[in-house]
């Protein structure tokens, strides 16, 4: 995060919205990690759900 902004209470949603006021994504903020579910993840990364799945199935199949 910026300097320019605060640290989220834990349990928090966080909101992000476009220029014209639409929400774009929410995140949840808890024991200092944050978390996106991902439909949203892919959402952000405008990636199909599926794309976002391997990525991670690789990830855990590599063991980072």
């Amino acid at each position: 995060m910026s300097g320019d902004h605060e640290q989220p209470s834990e349990g928090e949603l966080i909101f992000y919205e476009t220029s014209e006021g639409t929400v774009r994504g929410e995140v949840l903020y808890e024991l200092e990690t944050y978390w996106m579910n991902q439909k949203r993840i892919a959402e952000l990364f405008a990636v199909d759900v599926r794309t976002v799945s391997e990525l991670l199935q690789n990830i855990y199949a590599s063991g980072e």
